[in-house]
């Protein structure tokens, strides 16, 4: 039977500077009227930032409406038979120190902290699947809502709600009377990394062998890849996508050496198709990067070198020793080596999908799996 009140942040800066608080007063007082009551604040981040203490009119509005708003949350002279319950949402963390915190004495009038989380490749089929069939202008394949669901890990709903929106705009753009699994899967790389470019086909070759590369490695590894593209956007030549890891708690050293071969299967296709000199590209910047990072937190971190012993080390720091650069480069240099034989042992296989990303741009968990799975030893 409680009476709710819902309003937003940044309504309370509205109007002239020094009307915020008295519009909090304002909102209190007809809270109270109609207690018991509900009082909902969305982006409640916006008067509730942690207070900077600068000397603008801005800033001073600001911090007036926070502490006008702790006044009447923390007033004494109240009803407590007609209660006010209030509630706020935000896109801030909420644990102090953080750099996009509450301030600290907000948070502490708040009982209670509800975290609700991004949603589950299980939601995230559902609601892509309930959305496609209440729109009606979709005409899919259950494997592109499965590809994408695996692809979106770590996205919330309302951006995959943006971009079936953005699916349906480029269909109706292009003429066409329905959505298919190509215009839904250029929506979900736009939206992701922009346009894409195109490149002369000495490129293309290149990027398809060092994609094919990654791919064949990771499959090697145990690790099966959800998704490939050769398709150039942003500062990206094209990529290769694991498998959904977003359940997973943690990794055993054979399963950081496969990832460490995959990041380095790009290097490793180049190398064995163009040679020493010429197989030297900074198309692998990024990958030796990523490798580097998992070699590093291998000995410094999680104490997995039996050569470099279980004593840990500041990965931070790590280049300014030697002995630490040295086991790194070692172990990622054993990892290219092997990444560098599997292709050649496999390279009918690494031919058949350089070949099939030239005629395709991209391929799904299930085109991959069907290239490899009878084709690789």
């Amino acid at each position: 039977g409680a009476t709710f009140i819902a309003t937003e942040g940044n309504r309370f800066f509205k109007g002239y500077v020094g009307q915020g608080a008295e519009m909090v007063h304002r909102l209190f007082a007809t809270a109270r009227r109609y207690a018991p009551s509900v009082l909902f604040i969305d982006e409640i981040d916006a008067i509730a930032r942690a207070r900077s203490g600068r000397d603008t009119d801005l800033a001073q509005d600001s911090e007036q409406i926070l502490t006008t708003l702790f006044a009447e949350m923390d007033g004494f002279a109240r009803d407590p038979g007609k209660p006010v319950f209030v509630l706020g949402a935000t896109n801030y963390r909420v644990e102090p120190g953080s750099p996009m915190s509450l301030d600290p004495a907000m948070l502490r009038r708040f009982d209670r902290r509800i975290l609700i989380d991004l949603p589950n490749r299980e939601n995230r089929i559902r609601f892509l699947s309930e959305e496609i069939a209440k729109k009606g202008c979709f005409q899919l394949t259950g494997s592109v809502i499965d590809s994408l669901a695996n692809r979106s890990s770590g996205m919330s709903l309302a951006q995959l709600a943006s971009i079936l929106n953005l699916a349906i705009r480029s269909a109706i753009q292009n003429g066409a009377e329905m959505v298919t699994d190509t215009e839904l899967e250029e929506a979900f790389e736009t939206f992701n990394s922009g346009e894409k470019r195109t490149w002369s086909p000495e490129i293309m070759l290149r990027t398809a062998r060092h994609e094919a590369g990654h791919t064949l490695i990771s499959w090697l590894s145990g690790e099966k890849p959800s998704y490939v593209t050769i398709v150039s956007r942003a500062d990206y030549g094209g990529y290769m996508q694991h498998s959904d890891q977003e359940d997973r708690m943690g990794y055993t050293r054979q399963e950081l050496l496969g990832r460490i071969r995959s990041s380095l299967g790009g290097r490793a296709a180049e190398l064995v198709c163009y040679g020493e000199e010429g197989g030297l590209s900074t198309g692998a910047s990024g990958d030796l990067k990523h490798a580097t990072e998992l070699a590093t937190a291998m000995l410094c971190t999680y104490g997995m070198d039996p050569s470099f012993g279980m004593a840990t080390a500041a990965a931070e720091n790590a280049s300014l020793y030697p002995e630490i650069r040295n086991a790194v480069n070692k172990l990622l240099n054993d990892q290219l080596q092997t990444a560098i034989q599997s292709i050649i042992t496999n390279q009918t296989a690494f031919d058949n999908l350089t070949q099939a990303l030239l005629n395709r741009s991209s391929l799904r968990a299930e085109e991959i799996a069907e290239l490899l799975r009878d084709s690789t030893k």
